[in-house]
């Protein structure tokens, strides 16, 4: 398996067949970027603290 592919399949979470093994499902570990959560803190945030003037 090239390191493209085993990179893509353990970022995004997909499943695998390892040598002479079943199937195997990875869970997703991104690399970088943010999570829905951390964009919605990010982008309210400013806005409660200029709220409070």
């Amino acid at each position: 398996m090239a390191i493209q592919s085993l990179a893509r399949v353990r970022q995004e979470g997909l499943t695998d067949k390892a040598q002479k093994k079943p199937a195997y499902h990875y869970p997703a570990r991104p690399l970088l970027g943010f999570s829905a959560t951390d964009q919605a803190l990010m982008r309210d945030a400013p806005l409660r603290h200029l709220g409070n003037f």
